[in-house]
């Protein structure tokens, strides 16, 4: 296998990210508008720049974990679509330690999600 260059994995790493935020993951999608969430059974949305905190996230997963109509798959769709895009490591809880997420790193998102995700 051909070692691949820091250039080839990034476009691949933004190619994949710029997917999740056109498709979302199973029920779970981004909208244009900066909300992230789902239609059915329940419509149920979050605005994203809610979720900049660790703490914040937590409750949002916390939240739906308990509602009759999200399955445990269901949150594991959720929570990988959310830590893909937000890179919860690297902007919220790396090391232990609860960080906010920048405000330059909120806005880039809000750009991406106007250009890549569904209306």
């Amino acid at each position: 296998m051909e070692p691949m260059d820091f250039g080839d994995l990034l476009a691949k790493t933004q190619a994949g990210r710029r997917e999740l935020l056109k498709n979302g993951k199973g029920r779970w999608r981004f909208t244009q508008d900066g909300f992230i969430g789902c239609d059915e059974p329940a419509e149920y949305f979050k605005p994203i720049t809610d979720l900049n905190d660790s703490a914040h996230i937590l409750d949002f997963l916390t939240q739906l974990a308990t509602k009759t109509w999200v399955s445990s798959e269901d949150m594991g769709d959720l929570f990988t679509l959310m830590n893909e895009v937000m890179h919860f490591q690297g902007s919220v809880c790396g090391s232990g330690v609860s960080r906010t997420i920048a405000d330059s790193a909120m806005d880039a998102l809000l750009d991406d999600l106007k250009k890549y995700a569904r209306e």
